[in-house]
C-alpha cells in the first residue's frame, strides 16, 4: 500500500526513520490502514510495581484457552458491529482484506517469538493496541484485529478494555455497567471467568473495563498490568488483546510494554506529528516488538484493495 502524507504531517516519514535509526531498542514494523473511528482520552494509573498476583481461572471450559466465559450472555453479533466490527460476510473489502493481513502479521510475529528464545518476563501471547492520542482509531483496531484473528487465526482471542475512558469500547458493545478488568485488579481472589463475556464469533471473548470511568481516573492506583500478566500466565494458548489507553494520556501502555510479547501503535495520518509518535514511542520502548499501524489514510483505487466476489 502507498502513502501520500501531508507535508505538515510526516507520520509516514518519521516511522521509517525511527525503524532505520534504531533509537528505540526494538523492532518497528510499519502496517497501513485505512479505517476507524475516534476515541476519548483515558488513564487507569498503574504502580511501577506490586506484590505478584495470580488471578482465580477456572479449569474446564475451552480445550485450547482452558477459559470458562461466564459474564452473562454471548455479545450478538449486531452489538459487535455497534461496537465498530466490520462486515466480514459477503464480498471481500479492502479493510478486511487489511485486517486479514495485519492478523498475519501479528501471527507471524507470534510464531517468530515462540520458536526463539527470548525475554521470559514477556509474555508472548499479550499483544497491546495503543497509540499517541485519544481519537486515533485504537479501539476499532483493537476489536478487528481481534475479531480477524478469532476469525482466521486458529486461536481463542481474548480481548481487555483496560482503557477506562467515558465512551471505552466496553459501553460500546454496551457493557457499560458490567463488572471487569477494574474489579479483578481491586480483588485478584475474584474468579476472571465470571466476568468475561462469550461472543457470537466462537473464538472471542471480551473482559470489559467494568468500574467507573470516573472512580477509575480519580481513585487509587491499580495493578492493570499485573492482572493482566496473570492472566496471560494462566492461559498460554489464549491470545489476549488489550486496547490500551494512548500513550500520551496513561501512564499504562509504558508499565505493560515490558510484560507484553509486542505492540500494535495505531497512528492517525495527516493529524498525528512526528514529535508526538517518537515520544510516545519513547515511552513504550521496553516492548521488543513494536508494530505501527497507519489509520485513516486515503487511498486511490489503483493502490489499494478492491470488492471480490
Amino acid at each position: 500500500m502507498t502513502a501520500h502524507p501531508s507535508p505538515a504531517h510526516l507520520v509516514e516519514r518519521a516511522a521509517r526513520l525511527l525503524r532505520q535509526s534504531g533509537g528505540l531498542g526494538g523492532t518497528e514494523r510499519l502496517i497501513e490502514d485505512g479505517i476507524s473511528e475516534s476515541a476519548d482520552p483515558s488513564a487507569v494509573p498503574a504502580p511501577a510495581s506490586t506484590p505478584a498476583i495470580t488471578v482465580s481461572l477456572s479449569g474446564r471450559g475451552l480445550p485450547a484457552a482452558g477459559l470458562v466465559a461466564g459474564g452473562g450472555p454471548a455479545l450478538a453479533e449486531s452489538a459487535l458491529e455497534q461496537a465498530g466490527l466490520i462486515a466480514w460476510r459477503g464480498k471481500r473489502s479492502r479493510i478486511a482484506e487489511e485486517f486479514r493481513i495485519i492478523q498475519g502479521q501479528v501471527l507471524q510475529t507470534l510464531l517468530v517469538a515462540d520458536r526463539a528464545p527470548g525475554d521470559a518476563s514477556a509474555l508472548r501471547n499479550l499483544v497491546m493496541v495503543t497509540s499517541t492520542r485519544p481519537g486515533e482509531g485504537k479501539s476499532f483496531s483493537a476489536l478487528n484485529l481481534a475479531a480477524a484473528i478469532a476469525r482466521y487465526g486458529q486461536r481463542h482471542v481474548l480481548l481487555v478494555d483496560a482503557d477506562a475512558k467515558v465512551h471505552s469500547l466496553s459501553a460500546k458493545l454496551g457493557l457499560g455497567q458490567a463488572p471487569g478488568l477494574l474489579e479483578l485488579a481491586q480483588d485478584p481472589t475474584r474468579r476472571a471467568d465470571t466476568l468475561i463475556f462469550p461472543t457470537a464469533l466462537d473464538s472471542l471473548f471480551v473482559l470489559p473495563i467494568g468500574g467507573s470511568a470516573e472512580a477509575a481516573l480519580t481513585g487509587p492506583s491499580l495493578p492493570i498490568p499485573q492482572v493482566l500478566a496473570a492472566i496471560g500466565r494462566a492461559h498460554p494458548g489464549l491470545l489476549v488483546v488489550v486496547d490500551a489507553p494512548p500513550c500520551l494520556g496513561s501512564s499504562d501502555p509504558s508499565n505493560l510494554a515490558p510484560l507484553v510479547g509486542q505492540t500494535v501503535f495505531v497512528i492517525e495520518a495527516e493529524r498525528t506529528r512526528r514529535h508526538e509518535v517518537e515520544s510516545a514511542l519513547d515511552l513504550i520502548a521496553s516492548c521488543s516488538n513494536i508494530a505501527l499501524l497507519l489509520n485513516k489514510m486515503q487511498f486511490t483505487s489503483s493502490n489499494t484493495f478492491g470488492a471480490y466476489a
